[in-house]
Order: structure tokens, then sequence, then C-alpha cells
């Protein structure tokens, strides 16, 4: 029998609830603000070296301040590949010798070759001052202790930080503007309740994804810059690895910082590195430099880049900068990610709309829609078939016809062509029941095309595209033959283990390696949960039931296979390189395939209330983006 469960909290406390935690983490935001710095961008690494700092401490080094409000500098350190424990001292003076801060970095907490910034309180008349440097070790020894880095000159590398008054008004006015458009949102739900999901999808899609578009910066989305160079040279019409490429396009790259930036939460993108950046253009005259895609990103076929590419050519035709090829590729990638996702909302049935609208702006889903990455059309179009595949078996009076087979067709076709596991979603469309089809001719035709279409555009790719540059694909598979019931181990242990990490990665792993806090990814889980109690059974259907449950647990072991085969080491324990993100067009089918009414919730509160919190779920995201990356 269903539990009733009613929803005791008031509206109107619901949403005081959650403009309390959009002012607490504003009130968080904003003293921050107040210590972001911008940097000169005055490194240079080539032809570094480093210099033990125990054996060689940096005594009254000299620096030139050439803006106001000096208040901060960032060294790079190497650390040999250690943890070390040694304390180092760092004291800064002025130009009559007076000491004006000190302070002492704890060295486990540096990363080997990575940046390290000291701030402190600003020095307002800076401008063409000299100051001077100590850098010391107060514990180190020959095998504790770490080194910075010198140019060929055998300067320490540094660069100076500043605080900018526009920079702390620009941030504020972006808050401003998230804070009370969120509220705007919030009146416009109210007064609004039996508002269509697909105008809820593009309402908040259209103004969060823009921001996350330009808030996440260049390359801190998983294998960007692999997927950009791929776009590149698809669009050149080049399809070796390696490729010869254009230096500005591999500088653009390398000077986005990306990795740096990626593993250390302190490092931030500056303003300073979007001024460098923006200088790039591509001129025909300017030397190639030869780049190796040094992951399975390099098979994948051009096809799956259209979006991507459409924008490249357009920046190509206008004769834009670099960084304009890049956001307008992204954008163009957002903006065909997400029409497609909103069709697959408008075209669902009523009943399982909510459930296309929670994962189709889950923050991961829209992440991927606003990056150069694969994944965001691989959603998209697995989110429209789905939605059509249940359109046709929930509606008595729909049988299937050519636009059924046409997206059929390419929501199988493209998710397949960029990763084959996804091509196990036919099963889908072979396990629904037969009085949906004219004939038992039309079924089996239509099974046909799509199969060997899918099979024969991937193997043509396999053939003339560049060798996987992964593992040695044969032993892997080899050695799985061989060893069957211990890769059945390996599985079995994989999911014993990780699975609650790629729930959560699936929702909250945001940039490379930034995870969202546990209690906005629960309330993701929590309102996907209520989607699937609060239901009724959809899948009544035996023969769809059993084809949904082998589509499911297929694709799954598919994957973990696939990746085990490329990326995981011989014999290994566990299954390598699972990311949530793989089981996104999963998410939907796993939904319906388990719904079943133990709960009752009034619909109208239900989806007031997800909207609702669809729309702080974004907001914060944003936020926490912004804490992230720039303050």
């Amino acid at each position: 029998m269903p539990y009733r469960l009613k929803l005791r909290l008031s509206k109107k406390k619901y949403v005081l609830f959650l403009v309390i935690i959009l002012i607490i983490e504003i009130c968080f935001l904003i003293p921050k603000i107040n210590k972001n710095l911008n940097f000169n961008n005055q490194f240079s690494t080539e032809n570094s070296k480093p210099v033990n700092i125990f054996r060689y401490p940096i005594l009254k080094y000299p620096i030139n301040s050439t803006f106001k409000n000096f208040s901060g500098i960032k060294f790079i350190f190497g650390t040999y590949m250690r943890k070390n424990r040694e304390t180092l001292e760092f004291n800064l003076y002025d130009d009559q010798n007076k000491k004006i801060y000190s302070t002492k970095i704890d060295s486990e907490t540096l990363e080997d070759n990575s940046e390290y910034i000291i701030k402190f309180n600003n020095i307002k008349e800076s401008k063409n001052k000299k100051y001077f440097f100590d850098l010391k070790s107060l514990n180190g020894n020959d095998l504790n202790s770490v080194a910075i880095y010198t140019n060929s000159q055998e300067n320490i590398i540094y660069d100076l930080g500043y605080s900018s008054l526009k920079t702390k008004i620009f941030f504020i006015f972006l808050i401003t503007i998230v804070f009370s458009t969120n509220l705007l949102f919030i009146w416009y739900l109210y007064k609004n309740k039996n508002i269509k999901k697909e105008k809820v999808y593009l309402m908040f899609c259209i103004f969060y994804g823009i921001l996350m578009l330009f808030i996440i910066p260049p390359f801190q989305i998983p294998d960007e810059h692999t997927h950009f160079y791929n776009t590149y040279k698809f669009s050149k019409g080049i399809y070796t690895n390696p490729a010869k490429l254009p230096s500005s396009i591999v500088d653009f790259v390398d000077k986005t910082r990306f990795f740096e930036i990626s593993k250390n939460y302190n490092n931030k993108f500056n303003l300073s590195d979007l001024k460098t950046i923006s200088e790039l253009n591509i001129s025909k005259y300017e030397k190639l430099r030869e780049i190796k895609i040094g992951t399975t990103v390099a098979m994948y076929n051009p096809i799956v880049y259209f979006p991507q590419m459409i924008g490249i050519l357009i920046a190509f035709f206008c004769k834009l900068s670099v960084l304009h090829i890049f956001y307008i590729g992204r954008l163009f990638n957002f903006l065909i990610c997400s029409l497609i996702t909103y069709f697959g909302i408008k075209k669902s049935p009523k009943e399982i709309k909510n459930i296309f609208l929670i994962v189709g702006l889950l923050p991961l889903v829209i992440q991927e829609n606003v990056s150069f990455s694969v994944d965001g059309l691989i959603n998209a179009f697995s989110f429209l078939f789905v939605a059509y595949i249940f359109r046709l078996y929930l509606k008595e009076e729909e049988i299937f016809n050519l636009k059924y087979g046409l997206i059929f067709f390419l929501g199988i076709f493209i998710p397949s062509i960029a990763k084959i596991p996804y091509f196990l979603s036919i099963l889908l469309v072979m396990g629904l029941p037969s009085e949906k089809f004219k004939s038992r001719k039309q079924y089996i035709f239509i099974i046909f095309i799509i199969m060997m279409s899918t099979i024969s555009v991937y193997k043509f790719w396999s053939i003339l595209g560049p060798e996987n540059p992964a593992r040695n694909m044969d032993f892997q598979i080899n050695y799985i033959k061989l060893n069957m019931l211990k890769y059945i181990e390996t599985l079995y242990l994989t999911t014993r283990d990780f699975l609650s990490n790629y729930i959560l990665d699936s929702i909250g792993l945001l940039g490379i390696f930034y995870m969202l806090p546990n209690i906005l990814i629960y309330g993701y889980l929590i309102f996907i949960i209520f989607q699937v109690f609060s239901l009724e059974k959809i899948v009544k259907n035996f023969k769809f039931k059993s084809f949904i449950f082998l589509y499911l647990i297929g694709t799954y072991i598919i994957l973990l296979t696939a990746l085990y085969v490329a990326w995981t080491a011989l014999g290994s324990k566990y299954v390598d390189g699972i990311q949530g993100r793989y089981f996104i067009p999963l998410i939907p089918v796993i939904i319906m395939f388990f719904s079943k009414k133990i709960i009752i919730i009034k619909k109208e509160k239900l989806e007031l209330y997800t909207n609702l919190f669809l729309n702080f779920g974004l907001a914060y995201t944003l936020l926490l983006l912004l804490s992230r990356y720039y303050i």
C-alpha cells in the first residue's frame, strides 16, 4: 500500500530556506573577493631549472612593482616528486629594509612543479617601487627539502599579484545578477504553477548554461583540450594523429594553464590569463607544431563534432581570434545539445516529463553541453531517443512511422559511433510491443537498417581513422578470454567498491577534479528518488521490461569492459578510467524501469518543489564555480 507523504514545509518556509542558503554562500564569497588577485603574468618557464632552497637560501631578492595595490607573489616549486616536511619562511621588505610581511609555508601542501601564491594585505602606494624578499628553509635537509625554479639567467621565476577594484565590482555584479535572477525565477514559478516542463528547461538552461559556459575556464572540463584539437583538425580536413596544427592553437591550450589550475584549488584563472590568450590569432604563415592526441579521444568519428565544427567554421569565416574560436565552438555545442534535449522533453509523455527535466538540468549534463566534449551530443540524442521510445510505448494511439524511424536511428547512431557500448540501446527498440509496428517486416527492416548503418560507419572509421593510442587491446582481450572467472571478479569488485562513487560523480563532478558539496548532490538524488517512487509503474509489459534490463546490464558491463581493455593494467583488481558521466544516458531509463508508486505526493506540489530546487541548485553551482576558479 502506498505511503502518503505530506510535505509539511510550507512554500514560504521552503523558499526562505533556499534564499538563506544563497545569502550564506554570497556572504562567504564577498570576503574572498577582497582577497582576489590579478597577476602580471610574467611567467616564463622555458629553459628553467630547480634550485634547492635548503642549500641556496634566497636573501633580500629584489622585485619591482609596476602597479598599485601590490598584494601577492607567485612562485613555482619543485618537490622532487615526494612529500616533504620542510618549513619555509617568506619575508617581504620595503625599499627601506623594513619587514612588512612574514609567513611560513608547509612544504607538505606544495604540488610538484605547480604554482603557489602568497597573499598579503594591499600595499596601496606600490607603483614603481622596489621591494625585497627572503625565502629560506627552517628545517630542511638533503632528503627533506623543496626547490624553486629559476630561468636561464638564474633569476627566480615569480609573478606579482595585485588587487583590482574593477575585478571586485565585476564579481559583485555577477553574483548580484545570479541572486536576483534566482529570486525572479522563484516568483515566476509561483505565479505560473502549471508551466510546461520544456519551458522551465529552456528558461533555466539558457540563463545558467550561458553563464556556466563563460565561468568555467578553458579546458577545465575533462579531456576538453583534446576535443578542441580534434574539432580544429577535423574542421580543416585533417584526420591523422599526430597532426600538424598552428602554433597559436597549441599556445592557446598551453597558456590557459589548465593543468596547474585543475590540480590545485589555490590556483585561479586570472583576468591576466584571459588577456594573454586573447591576443593569439591564427595566421597562414605561422609555424606548425605536431600534436599527438594521446587518449581514445583521438579515435572519435568527426560526425560527433558537427556542432563544435559549425561554430569554429563561422569563427574562421569571420577571421576571429583563437579565444573567440574557442567560445563560439562551445556556444554552438551548447545551443544544439540544449535544443535536442528541449525537444526530447517537449515530445515525451506527460507522465515522464519531470524525469527528463531533472536529468537534463543536472550540473554535469549542462557542463558537458557547454564544452567541446562529445558527451553533450551523446546525452542529448540519448534523451531524445528514450523520450520517443516511451512516447511510442505509453501512448496507445501511437504507431511506428518515418519520424520515429529517423529519431531511433539518430538516437542510436550518434552515441554509438562515439562510444560503441551505447549501441545496446537498440534493445529498447527490439523490446517494444509488436502491435506498435505495422508489420513484422517493418520491425525487422528497421532493426536491420539501424544495425548495419551504425556498424558500417563505426567499422569504416576504425579502419581509416587513427589507431587507438591506449594500451594494446589484443593482449587485454586475450587475457579476458583466458581468465574469464578472474575478470568477472574484477567487474564484481569494481561495482561493489565504486558504484556509489559513480552515482555521486554523475551528478556532482564538475571540472576535472572539482566535486560539488555532498549536500547539493544528495539533494538531486532525493528528488530523483521521489520521481522513482511517486510514479505509477511505467513498464508493465514483460517483454519490454526484459529488454530494458538487458540494455542496462549489458551497457554497464560493456562500458566497464571497454575501459578495462583500453585503460586498465593487465590483471588489475579494478577497472580504471570509469567516470560517472558515462552513465548519464542510462539515468532516465533506470528511473522508469524501477518506478513504483510507494509514496503519494501531490503532483503539483512535487513539481513545484522540484522546479524550485533545480533553480536553487544551478544558482548555487554557479556561485561555487566562481569561488573555485576565480575568487
